[in-house]
């Protein structure tokens, strides 16, 4: 069984349902409940992927590994179409993820309630 620490509202939830998808089990901890989450990750960031004596972090990185171990029809095998669907994954990652979660951060903090 895997373990996954996260935080709300993070590119976490990635990690999340890639697992899904491969039907694998997983504990999910919010690192806001870890004492000192230095312990696991000494760049305090997530995800956090623990597999056995392994922590991987990343979020690209893990769901590369995930795909890699796990049988699946998301990852090609080979070929072009491997390394188009890695670009497309880093692209995610790299610049579309960056650019969305500022609207994201902004929805969650605009109060839309009229003051008279």
């Amino acid at each position: 069984m895997y373990t996954l620490y996260y935080s709300p509202g993070t590119c976490a939830i990635a990690t999340q349902v890639i697992l899904f998808e491969l039907g694998q089990e997983v504990k999910i901890v919010d690192r806001a409940h870890v004492s000192d989450f230095s312990e696991i990750t000494p760049v305090k960031a997530v995800p956090v992927l623990v597999d056995g004596e392994r922590t991987l972090t990343e979020g690209a990185a893990i769901i590369l590994y995930l795909l890699a171990k796990h049988q699946n029809s998301l990852l090609p095998t080979q070929g072009f179409e491997r390394q188009e669907a890695i670009q497309n994954l880093m692209f995610a990652n790299a610049t579309m993820h960056p650019a969305y979660s500022r609207l994201f951060f902004i929805a969650a903090n605009i109060d839309d309630e009229v003051v008279k």
